[in-house]
């Protein structure tokens, strides 16, 4: 398996993400089972150990991968939406405050079956 080339040559650590994040989409890649090693990613994809630990990391920081230390790397079930927007600060809060979820994402939560914590107070 190769990486595709875009038409613009980016790093190859974003077009592992990018081809690692199709496969995640597509289902290739369930919530009750590792990834494959970082060795096993390395011979599928012809590439350095550092530049699949780089593309892991993007999809770790994207919230889409959960590392367990000792276990492996898993698809994470529900990935993390911040549903907060900023909006106008009332003094004397800081410039740079949140504003309180709207109704809709509020109404999101509750059909998910979860609540938003009053992060903006």
């Amino acid at each position: 398996m190769t990486i595709p080339r875009g038409t613009a040559q980016s790093p190859k650590y974003q077009r592992l993400a990018a081809d690692l994040r199709r496969r995640i989409a597509e289902g290739e890649f369930t919530a009750d089972a590792a990834l494959p090693v970082e060795s096993e990613l390395e011979r599928q994809y012809g590439v350095a150990r550092n530049t699949v630990r780089l593309a892991v990391d993007v999809l770790v920081n994207e919230g889409r991968l959960v590392r367990l230390q000792g276990k492996g790397t898993y698809l994470r079930e529900h990935p993390v939406l911040d549903h907060r927007a900023y909006g106008p600060c009332l003094p004397p809060a800081p410039r740079d405050c949140l504003a309180a979820p709207s109704a809709v994402y509020l109404g999101e939560a509750a059909e998910a079956g979860s609540s938003l914590l009053p992060t903006y107070l």
